[in-house]
């Protein structure tokens, strides 16, 4: 395993249909472009929530998967 990147980011200001402006996807963004990859370059990502909601989330924040996804994966588990 190799660190390519090391990000620092808080805050920011965003409308709920913002994801795009979520401080986590900022930061991820930030430290893709620091290590000169894209998210599909990324092989293994360990990432921590704290349901499986979160996973999801994270997952997207990450760019991983579309925004849209936990939307749609959500309202089905409750």
């Amino acid at each position: 395993m190799r660190v390519l990147a090391s990000v620092v980011q808080t805050g920011s200001t965003r409308n709920i249909d913002e994801p795009h402006k979520i401080v986590a996807h900022l930061a991820a963004k930030k430290a893709y472009e620091q290590a000169g990859i894209a998210p599909e370059d990324v092989d293994v990502a360990e990432v921590h929530g704290a349901t499986a909601v979160g996973e999801f989330l994270n997952a997207e924040t990450l760019m991983r998967s579309p925004f849209v996804q936990a939307r749609r994966i959500v309202p089905r588990a409750y």
